[in-house]
């Protein structure tokens, strides 16, 4: 976005709200501080209703620079930004928050051309939210969460995932945006999407004949927050059955950025199927957001394929519950209330997960359910007390927390245990009077996290067991350990891992001579077990700045406790800060 600050304004005005793809950024109204718009306009304006000025036009101040306000009192689930250049209006930017009191207004974001809507005289047998969940729309209809596709007869959805073993079915090629769409009342629908090239497929079995196929598109990112010309910026072909039936669909040439594009083709279904897909792809990258087929007369649709979870209930009254699927933020957390997730952990976002009624205590039930993949079951639990809960003595804690906001904000830690295919899942909750949270369920992949993304735990100098002749010191304004100019030295620390995993061991040091120090680490269990040794080198720092040594437990290891050591033969006056675990 920022690249339009370089440009004539008169040509590709922009103004652009930070971020999009940060609804929940609080939780309730009042005054707030660094609200940050770039633009590449003389002025900008700030609204927080579809047309409520808060305090008139501000400046740029220069090129490149954001305009940020601080200290500005926010009521309402509106942002909304105007750019001018000589006193008139050349582009604006809208977003919707989440956790905040309706804006007065917000009804003028709806338009009365509603495109989500059927074609008269058909008969319909598949609706597929692309990329999301279960959504009833304003008419009442059902569209099915998209899921992967595991068998010829049944319907899903596959990518270039398919080619790779144990990778997440739809691995960077699903999105969502939080836009407002225009053309539609039905904003949850297309707000998801699914994107990819010739890979990205949708198989439908029906009887061979005569059918209609509606598609549902939007642009969300080529344009936002600006007048620029997006035109061949993505480019795809559509293919039903193998035939080409549209080329170069080019979303925002035809309806700009945030808006819906519908387009309906006549198909005939071969060999007790219709399959959908972008076979070729000149530019970015196809984009479809749902999917609807219908014919003349009523035909049954073919079974999806299997969710994670299977029969799930609770015991012993046998009701049955029903999966909801693709987590994510501002998802109610229970049913019946309205309290929402703000945080959820990378690792659950799009996650299978059992959602309980509000009032639902552990006192009054236990659950189970059978899993359709190798899957690692997470539980979610107020506060540290697994303990209480006798089927739950051998779960992992992550380490990892999830939150919610609304009335009753919350934070619950997160335990994690892996169940083969077809394993049978009990949870007793004994006699306690407890909430239960929900249970998510995640395939197992051997996808990696990304590093930083990855749970770090921090253990400070006071937390070692330190030799004879160290010294516990402040260094460049940090907690420390200065070790003796002569002789041996020994650090010891003990750690604590939430799950079997391979760690990073990094150790923050300043070495203030002009020759490297060596030294050796290791990793032993509590009973003295070594699992790692290696010799590890601390080259000299810079004046005034840390280094880092990098390190590893070179293998996967359980999760439980641990002693890293450090030991120097000659530790020539070393200075040893924090132990990062991750």
């Amino acid at each position: 976005m920022y690249r339009a600050n370089f440009v004539d304004p008169r040509k590709s005005p922009m103004v652009y709200i930070v971020s999009h793809n940060w609804p929940k950024r609080w939780e309730s109204p009042g005054e707030k501080n660094d609200i940050t718009v770039y633009s590449n306009c003389d002025e900008v304006e700030l609204f927080n209703d579809v047309n409520a000025s808060l305090q008139g036009r501000t400046k740029r101040e220069g090129m490149g620079k954001p305009v940020v306000w601080n200290k500005v009192p926010i009521m309402f689930n509106v942002l909304h930004a105007k750019a001018y250049v000589k006193d008139k209006v050349v582009a604006e930017d809208l977003i919707v928050l989440q956790g905040l009191p309706q804006a007065p207004a917000f009804n003028r974001l709806y338009t009365d051309d509603e495109k989500v809507k059927d074609t008269n005289g058909y008969k319909y047998i598949y609706r597929v939210n692309c990329g999301g969940p279960r959504y009833v729309d304003q008419q009442g209809h059902v569209w099915e969460a998209d899921r992967p596709l595991t068998a010829d007869d049944s319907w899903g959805s596959s990518s270039w995932t398919n080619g790779f073993d144990n990778l997440p079915a739809t691995f960077a090629s699903q999105r969502r945006t939080f836009d407002p769409i225009k053309g539609t009342r039905n904003w949850s629908l297309l707000q998801t999407f699914r994107y990819g090239k010739d890979k990205l497929g949708f198989q439908f079995p029906v009887p061979d004949g005569d059918y209609l196929v509606e598609l549902y598109f939007i642009e969300p990112w080529f344009g936002t927050g600006g007048e620029m010309d997006c035109k061949g910026w993505r480019l795809f072909d559509i293919a039903i059955n193998g035939a080409i039936v549209d080329s170069h669909v080019d979303i925002w040439n035809e309806v700009g950025h945030d808006q819906v594009l519908k387009r309906t083709y006549a198909a005939k279904a071969k060999n007790g199927r219709i399959v959908i897909n972008f076979p070729r792809v000149a530019a970015g990258q196809a984009l479809v957001s749902a999917i609807a087929i219908a014919a003349k007369e009523k035909i049954k649709a073919a079974a999806p394929s299997p969710l994670l979870i299977q029969q799930a209930r609770f015991d012993p009254d046998s009701v049955d519950l029903s999966p909801s699927t693709w987590l994510d933020i501002g998802d109610e957390v229970f049913s019946g209330k309205t309290d929402y997730f703000t945080v959820i952990p990378p690792a659950l976002f799009g996650a299978t997960w059992l959602r309980f009624p509000a009032n639902l205590t552990g006192q009054q039930k236990s659950l189970s359910f059978n899993v359709s993949k190798d899957v690692d079951v997470y539980v979610l639990l107020p506060k540290d007390n697994r303990n209480v809960y006798n089927s739950l003595a051998d779960y992992e804690d992550t380490q990892m927390k999830i939150a919610s906001g609304g009335p009753t904000p919350s934070i619950w830690k997160i335990y994690r245990k892996r169940f083969k295919e077809n394993s049978f899942v009990h949870l007793s909750f004994g006699k306690n009077n407890l909430p239960l949270a929900p249970v998510m369920v995640v395939p197992v992949s051997k996808l990696q996290s990304a590093h930083d993304l990855k749970t770090s735990i921090t253990y400070k100098p006071s937390t070692a067991t330190r030799s004879h002749g160290t010294t516990a010191i402040r260094y460049l304004e940090k907690e420390a350990i200065k070790l003796p100019a002569n002789g041996p030295a020994q650090i010891d620390w003990t750690i604590k891992t939430g799950v079997a995993d391979t760690y990073s061991i990094t150790l923050r040091y300043a070495n203030n001579l002009k020759q490297p120090i060596k030294g050796k680490l290791t990793l032993r269990t509590l009973d003295g077990s070594l699992l790692h040794e290696e010799n590890t080198l601390f080259t000299p720092s810079r004046a005034g700045k840390w280094s880092y040594s990098y390190s590893n437990t070179a293998t996967m290891i359980n999760a439980g406790q641990y002693v890293v050591t450090l030991t120097l033969p000659q530790s020539n006056g070393l200075v040893i800060s924090n132990l990062d675990i991750q």
